[in-house]
């Protein structure tokens, strides 16, 4: 019965060692999100919108008062008690309501993402994006782009 005991407890620490040495890895790695399609199904963890606001716990109502937070979008969109970027109304990309009196609500990126990454659909820009040819017509606010020809 001893070296049973001693055999788990070697086990046991070497399992706990393997779990911190995970722990470790994971906490120095960047933390980077995927965004599939219009984000409906985005799960991550960015609490800021792509130009630096905090965004607003979805069970709060100031400064911005919604009414997006049921019972049912809490089962099915992914809102809860935080302040992580969702999609929940079928918008083009994930957003978030903020906590800027100013700004009622903004896009977001998902973790890790570049400035130059998608917002609106299947464009993807690159580097400074000096060769970008898209269609892109919104700022990331969601104002309408004024035209080249004008």
């Amino acid at each position: 019965m001893k070296i049973a005991s001693k055999s788990f407890n070697k086990i046991r620490r070497a399992i706990n060692k393997d779990i911190n040495d995970i722990k470790s890895v994971l906490q120095r790695s960047p933390k980077v999100e995927m965004l599939s399609g219009d984000g409906a199904d985005y799960r991550g963890f960015q609490n800021k919108t792509a130009s630096g606001n905090t965004c607003q716990a979805w069970n709060r109502n100031y400064p911005q008062n919604h009414r997006l937070f049921t019972s049912k979008n809490r089962n099915t969109k992914g809102l809860g008690y935080h302040n992580y970027c969702r999609n929940p109304d079928g918008e083009p990309t994930i957003w978030c309501y903020t906590t800027n009196p100013r700004v009622r609500f903004e896009r977001c990126l998902p973790l890790g993402a570049k400035v130059n990454a998608t917002f609106f659909g299947p464009e993807v820009v690159t580097g400074d994006g000096a060769s970008y040819r898209g269609q892109q017509n919104k700022t990331i606010s969601g104002r309408t782009c004024q035209a080249w020809s004008s």
